[in-house]
């Protein structure tokens, strides 16, 4: 992270979901803004700047034999975009992802 405000800014995640329930989500989370998918890299542009989601390799937590969720590790880049911007994508992008809140 950097103190810059539109110098590259990192957040890594670990999302609770598959790769295909992740990648099926996307164009819900991301509707407010155009975006490309490149294999294991998403990449959205956002006025001059560009956010980069870098999908690493899903895992699983076990709770025991029966239950079981998924991990899936995702690296949050935001580049060339101000920080109110950033923190507006990144509220949005969390909140799309929630999990449980019925």
């Amino acid at each position: 992270m950097t103190p810059s405000a539109t110098g590259l800014f990192g957040l890594d995640r670990e999302m609770g979901y598959s790769r295909s329930e992740f990648f099926g989500r996307l164009p819900v989370a991301l509707s407010d803004y155009d975006f490309t998918v490149d294999g294991d890299v998403v990449t959205i542009t956002i006025g001059p700047g560009t956010v980069r989601l870098h999908v690493g390799i899903e895992r699983e937590r076990r709770l025991s034999d029966l239950v079981r969720f998924p991990i899936l590790p995702v690296r949050i880049e935001c580049e060339g975009i101000d920080q109110s911007s950033q923190a507006r994508f990144i509220k949005q992008f969390e909140l799309s992802f929630m999990k449980g809140l019925g």
